[in-house]
């Protein structure tokens, strides 16, 4: 998860040597959450102006205004 969240963010050129993933979510607790549910969750955190949206299909990016 954490290489696709990543992935997900570069996408909209975010820095994260600048902006370390760590200072917006625990990626390892974001997994640990993630694999406890069932089929039917969205987690939703915001890392600079990007909204980031996890959900049982992907992880969803996208600019805010």
């Amino acid at each position: 998860m954490v290489i696709k969240l990543c992935e997900a963010l570069d996408e909209h050129d975010v820095d994260l040597e600048s902006t370390p993933l760590h200072q917006y979510v625990d990626p390892e607790a974001l997994e640990r959450v993630v694999n406890s549910l069932d089929d039917d969750f969205e987690i939703t955190f915001t890392l600079e102006a990007i909204s980031v949206t996890v959900t049982p299909k992907g992880i969803h990016t996208h600019q805010r205004e």
